[in-house]
């Protein structure tokens, strides 16, 4: 640990999956590709670009970063289709010049097309042969990073993707330097749609990226001089408050810093400070929830309850929004259809209150407006019409059984 650096750097844990990554087994994330996931705001995104992309490179990969959140307003499949693009015309001389000497002017793979301008392949080849092209070329394999690439589940073109990366991998791994295909996410009930049975990456790894740790707090405690202000204990404790989350963390704590406390005052004031601020995180979308209309606000309750994929239209679910409903209003409500249902839906997604897959799976836009719901009383109601312990999408359990 280097106190001088501005980044807190995790080293021993790149160099860790930057090894099992780029070993010659065929089983592994190796061969099946690593999934890891994390909250948002973690510091997943920084590791990947400080940590672990660097470490990749030590070892000898040509590395790709398809940034998915970066490019939230791109098509994931067109954003995944320009950073192979632009690879290409980064080594124009490997693949272009063949392409032209037969005359083909178009390439295409997973329903994508590509012109030559300065950079293509022939009408024709597919990523596989492509890829396979530019490893035998440079004599290293191609590490591709997909950072929130749950994103790819909420297109078609971004499935498609997904299944030549998956061909691609399959044929480099088997004949050529390889192809290490790492994604990252920032809920792992979308990422985990990419590994189901029917989805591209099937038994591939997945991994929960490990929040920041003691190790982090002793760091920026010494290069932010907090050794004499806060007990290093009393740190950690108000970190895991801001939900692991190094910027929001930084922000509070040096503010209390610069006013001079220390001590007890100190740790009071960093509380508030850091309460604050995740209270803002969520301002927006909180009050957008008290505008809902009855079965919009029924429905997003009843979801953030939901440890994993969110069943909207089971038989129960749908009893369960009635149930919310007459409690909220005190009133009994009609029958529900599902065309009610998936308006409602609909109108959700609109608001990016909830997220939508391409196969019309849906689940709560940012996984942590649940625990802020629970903790402004708002899925109460759910545990008082189904009696039962309530699990959150984060994956913490309250036991909410009335004593």
């Amino acid at each position: 640990m280097n106190e001088s650096e501005s980044i807190f750097r995790r080293r021993q844990l790149a160099a860790e999956l930057a090894d099992e990554l780029m070993g010659d087994s065929r089983t592994g994330m190796a061969w099946s590709g690593l999934f890891l996931s994390a909250p948002r705001r973690t510091g997943k995104s920084t590791f990947l670009r400080e940590d672990l992309q660097p470490a990749l490179e030590r070892r000898g990969a040509l590395v790709l970063v398809a940034d998915l959140w970066k490019n939230n307003d791109v098509d994931p499949g067109d954003v995944i289709v320009d950073v192979v693009r632009q690879a290409l015309a980064a080594h124009e001389g490997v693949v272009a010049r063949a392409a032209r000497a037969v005359g083909l002017d178009r390439f295409g793979f997973g329903g994508f097309s590509f012109s030559i301008d300065r950079v293509g392949l022939g009408k024709g080849v597919a990523l596989s042969d492509a890829l396979a092209e530019l490893s035998d070329k440079v004599q290293r394999p191609i590490a591709l990073i997909i950072d929130e690439a749950q994103q790819c589940m909420a297109t078609r073109r971004g499935n498609n993707a997904m299944f030549a990366l998956k061909a691609a991998r399959d044929e480099l791994n088997f004949a050529h330097h390889g192809l290490r295909i790492i994604a990252t996410g920032s809920d792992h009930v979308k990422l985990r749609m990419l590994l189901g049975s029917r989805e591209a990456f099937f038994c591939a790894t997945e991994r929960i990226f490990p929040v920041l740790g003691r190790d982090y707090i002793d760091w920026f405690r010494s290069r932010h001089g907090f050794s004499d202000l806060l007990n290093a204990d009393v740190m950690t404790h108000l970190f895991a408050r801001a939900a692991y989350r190094p910027e929001l963390f930084e922000s509070a704590a040096v503010a209390v810093g610069r006013d001079g406390l220390v001590g007890d005052d100190a740790a009071a004031v960093l509380e508030r400070r850091i309460d604050e601020q995740m209270r803002a995180v969520h301002a927006p979308a909180m009050r957008t929830l008290e505008e809902l209309p009855p079965l919009d606000d029924a429905i997003i309750r009843v979801m953030a309850t939901s440890k994993q994929m969110f069943a909207g239209f089971s038989a129960s679910t749908m009893q369960t929004y009635r149930r919310v409903m007459n409690a909220l209003s005190g009133e009994p409500s009609s029958r529900l259809d599902y065309a009610e249902v998936e308006r409602a839906l609909e109108r959700l997604v609109v608001l990016r209150l909830v997220w939508r897959s391409a196969l019309g799976l849906h689940v709560l836009e940012d996984p942590t407006l649940a625990e802020a719901m629970r903790r402004a009383g708002l899925l109460d109601v759910v545990r008082r019409v189904s009696g039962r312990k309530l699990t959150l999408v984060s994956g913490a359990e309250h036991d909410l059984s009335v004593a």
